[in-house]
């Protein structure tokens, strides 16, 4: 070739290899190339053209083992997860990338929580674009929640950016639990009651990849996020910083606040245990000179590889609902009269009525009527009651429990003293007692009660603090009952003439009768037949001083039909006679005194059966013709089954603790009488 030509291709920096396979040019050990860069030699020049970078992508599944500490949003305590990450290894020579994220919580209580989700990643250059949808799964305590979560989210090389939204499904709240009392407010019974519910929301993230070594990474993010329900709002921040150690192990810390969950701060300790064949991925190399390209691309298989995150815990909160009470026996809320009478007004908690006939006339059945002590008299309160059908009456001085379709509620006391009722009316039979129960189902619970008229010499006649008359299903509690004035003679603290399933708990019963002639409680079928159960548990059978003292503290006689003027028995009869205290101090009454005194006569078909257990019974000296602590005695011809246990009789010689007999040949009295009691006896 002409030197001339040569020296002005060369000039021109034109290879001369470009042009000619061989010849001269073959002599040239590199072909020229611009000044800033390095000859090549011409046998390599296609191959430079189309020069490749070779990497190995990261293992693409992963199985991830973790646990945090403590609450956090929407949770009160940490959990243990196992996570599973999958994808299609062959995708990462593409652009398109999916994804199958499966994790199982379990909470430090034992409740459960799972999640399952699918993605799908787009890599780009230096970028990673992707979308998901998750299906979320939690158990707690009081209901199953479920949700649809979905994310949006854009990875790189230093900065994150990511959209998750949570929309609870199926059930969303809790059955109502922790039911206490609140107020009383108008009529009603106010329920202060809470329940879990399942907040829908979402979060938005922003994270840095801010260190990035070998054998380590920190990471750090923070957003705003935002969850609501039933006008519940948690309105507010987070942030969080991960470090990454040998890919292996991950230490986070985190922290949140919002109005609602308030502050939070936990840790978390992961282990991660990726597997799955490393892909030798080769990559065309947009610039033969460009040696950043293949890291860039490893960092974007890196990030199409990144675990998603989101809330993986359903956002549950705890609400406070208030609503009335509802009576089990009507399915409707409960409607209550107030009496009080200091007041004047319309029987509302806001202004109660100032007298009980107000309350009775205005009230229907399964009302209650509430009173209070008022000014400490029976004022407004002395002409008796007579209770409708599942009607309850209760006193202001003294916790009362009310049955609802939330369970029992404990009513707090909201006076001190027990309202005082009485009866000042003569005509019968209300005339005859402060309280009267022939309706069936209710509830007398803390008042003093007692008949201040005192009149009548016979059993239909007898008057009493508290009369039943027929019906079922009676509770009286918590009460003082008083067989009446000092001055004046008869009457019973309570009289049960009929009816039955009686059950009488921390009562008082008193005698302050001038002549002790008083019974606590007196049980006879004076109106009608007796029949079912009657209880006596945990009460106290006294005088009022220590010259007075009950004739008995419950005369127990059933009768058979006719037998002693008796409206009979209606099947078989049981009375529980458990925990009580009877002190009978001194009793002058010419009548032979008993603390307990059962005289059964059930007919052949019919049977009676006593248990009497935790007694406590003294019968000091000075006790006029005393009997026994204890009198049982069978009158047949049904039987009378007694079981004794742990009772405590103690009375002044000759007098026995218990005595049993049997009268005429048709008694039949069972005696089961443990070796735990303490007192003398006689009898069979």
């Amino acid at each position: 070739m002409n030197a001339k030509l040569l020296t002005i291709l060369t000039s021109l920096s034109i290879s001369p290899a470009l042009l000619f396979a061989d010849g001269d040019a073959a002599k040239y050990d590199c072909i020229a190339m611009p000044k800033n860069k390095p000859c090549v030699p011409p046998k390599r020049a296609y191959a430079a053209a189309e020069e490749t970078c070779s990497l190995q992508s990261p293992r693409t599944e992963r199985i991830e083992i973790r646990h945090i500490e403590a609450n956090g949003v929407g949770y009160n305590q940490g959990y243990s997860t196992i996570e599973g990450f999958f994808t299609v290894p062959s995708t990462l020579d593409g652009s398109w990338v999916p994804f199958l994220d499966l994790r199982g919580h379990i909470f430090n209580d034992g409740e459960p929580a799972f999640n399952a989700g699918a993605g799908l990643r787009y890599l780009c250059s230096s970028r990673v674009y992707g979308a998901n949808v998750y299906y979320d799964y939690r158990k707690t305590h009081r209901f199953h929640s479920n949700q649809v979560g979905f994310g949006l989210e854009t990875l790189g090389e230093i900065w994150d950016f990511r959209l998750n939204g949570y929309i609870p499904v199926g059930k969303k709240d809790s059955h109502l639990f922790h039911t206490r009392f609140h107020e009383f407010k108008h009529n009603s019974i106010i329920l202060s009651s809470r329940k879990e519910i399942a907040m829908k929301g979402g979060n938005a993230e922003v994270g840095a990849h801010a260190l990035r070594k070998e054998n380590y990474k920190l990471y750090a993010a923070a957003g705003p996020y935002y969850f609501e329900r039933q006008g519940r709002v948690a309105w507010g921040g987070e942030g969080r910083v991960a470090l990454t150690l040998f890919d292996y192990l991950r230490l986070q810390v985190s922290g949140s606040y919002d109005k609602i969950f308030r502050g939070i701060f936990q840790g978390e300790a992961a282990f991660t245990f990726s597997f799955g064949g490393k892909r030798t991925i080769k990559y065309r190399k947009e610039s033969n000179f460009d040696n950043s390209y293949c890291s860039q691309r490893r960092m974007v298989l890196e990030r199409a590889l990144q675990r998603v995150d989101r809330n993986e815990i359903i956002v549950v909160t705890k609400k406070h609902q208030k609503t009335k009470a509802i009576n089990p026996d009507t399915g409707q809320a409960y409607k209550v009269w107030f009496v009080d009478n200091t007041s004047h007004s319309q029987g509302t908690f806001e202004s109660p009525f100032n007298t009980l006939a107000d309350a009775q006339n205005s009230s229907g059945p399964h009302d209650i009527i509430y009173v209070f002590p008022g000014d400490g008299t029976d004022t407004g309160m002395n002409t008796g009651i007579t209770l409708q059908k599942g009607q309850q009456l209760l006193g202001a001085g003294v916790g009362q429990q009310v049955e609802t379709t939330r369970g029992l509620i404990n009513i707090r006391a909201h006076a001190k003293g027990l309202p005082t009722l009485s009866n000042i009316l003569s005509t019968a039979p209300v005339g005859r007692s402060a309280v009267v129960l022939n309706a069936g189902d209710n509830v007398v619970s803390g008042f003093y009660l007692v008949d201040t008229l005192k009149t009548g010499s016979s059993g239909t006649d007898f008057t009493a603090g508290l009369r039943i008359e027929q019906g079922l299903n009676y509770l009286i509690k918590n009460n003082m009952m008083s067989t009446g004035s000092s001055m004046v003679e008869g009457g019973n603290a309570c009289n049960v003439h009929g009816g039955g399933n009686v059950t009488f708990i921390n009562n008082t019963f008193i005698n302050v009768d001038h002549t002790n002639q008083g019974y606590g409680v007196d049980i006879f079928a004076y109106l009608t037949p007796l029949e079912g159960y009657f209880v006596f548990q945990n009460n106290l059978f006294t005088g009022a001083n220590n010259t007075s003292g009950l004739l008995q503290g419950i005369h127990f006689e059933p009768r058979r039909l006719a037998a002693g003027g008796s409206a009979g028995i209606i099947g078989n009869l049981k009375i529980n006679i458990v925990g009580n205290t009877f002190n009978s101090q001194s009793n002058t009454s010419a009548s032979s005194p008993a603390a307990i005194a059962l005289n059964c006569t059930p007919d052949s078909s019919n049977f009676v059966s006593a248990h009497l257990t935790g007694n406590y019974i003294t019968m000091p000296a000075g006790i006029t013709t005393p009997i026994a602590g204890m009198n049982i005695q069978g009158h047949g011809p049904g039987p009378l089954i007694a079981t004794l246990h742990e009772n405590v009789v103690l009375t002044v010689s000759p007098v026995p603790g218990y005595k049993f007999n049997n009268f005429g040949s048709l008694s039949h009295l069972q005696l089961h009488v443990g070796s735990d009691n303490f007192g003398t006896s006689t009898g069979p």
